[in-house]
């Protein structure tokens, strides 16, 4: 009876701790800039239909970007370590965030996407 009772209250912390989610905090000092992708992945494969994009996070929670093919100035809303923009209906996880570098994951016609990208002084 005991060995069943720890079974499950073993069972019910790994599944507690499994399904945490991560609530790693960025520095999120580091958000605001302009951020070039220099590499991407479509599907974990390198993808170079991503060439030449950009996000420019600006103050006030407006995001300038290019993901889309068009250049787009967006509101967008900051949450659980991602970023809601609201004209694209896209939601960009930060996966690692530095002071020169960003790394940030979406979903885009059912598409996983990874974008890598280096803070840039150039608009």
């Amino acid at each position: 009876m005991r060995t069943r009772q720890f079974s499950y209250l073993s069972i019910l912390i790994f599944i507690t701790i499994s399904c945490k989610q991560d609530t790693k905090q960025l520095p999120l000092e580091y958000l605001p800039g302009y951020w070039n992708v220099y590499a991407a992945e479509r599907s974990g494969k390198s993808t170079s239909l991503l060439n030449g994009a950009f996000f420019d996070l600006r103050e006030g929670n407006v995001i300038v970007t290019n993901v889309n093919g068009d250049t787009l100035t967006s509101d967008y809303v900051f949450s659980k370590n991602t970023i809601n923009v609201k004209e694209l209906d896209k939601v960009f996880k930060i996966v690692n965030l530095s002071q020169d570098s960003m790394i940030l994951h979406s979903k885009i016609s059912n598409y996983n996407y990874k974008f890598y990208t280096v803070r840039s002084e150039q608009n």
